[in-house]
């Protein structure tokens, strides 16, 4: 079992719902992905870059997306602000 695994077996409702459907949609678009804890959250990486890593608070969800993840979608955020 993976640190991703254990976080959503840790969670319950439309949060445990939500993640494990985001979970699902990575493992399936890159099944190569690594599954990981930095900084304390769970976090996906491909080749040894970060894609993203997610947490659950009491009243929301955060996905903090890494380069990896920018890169592969770098056409489509012409014209918004990154940094």
């Amino acid at each position: 079992m993976t640190y991703v695994d254990e976080y959503l077996a840790g969670l319950s409702g439309a949060q445990k719902t939500a993640l494990e459907h985001v979970c699902a949609m990575v493992r399936e678009m890159v099944p190569d992905v690594e599954e990981l804890k930095t900084y304390g959250v769970p976090t996906f990486k491909k080749d040894g870059k970060y894609l993203f890593a997610f947490a659950a608070a009491k009243n929301h969800l955060s996905i903090y997306p890494g380069a990896g993840a920018v890169e592969a979608v770098e056409d489509e955020l012409a014209g918004f602000g990154m940094s």
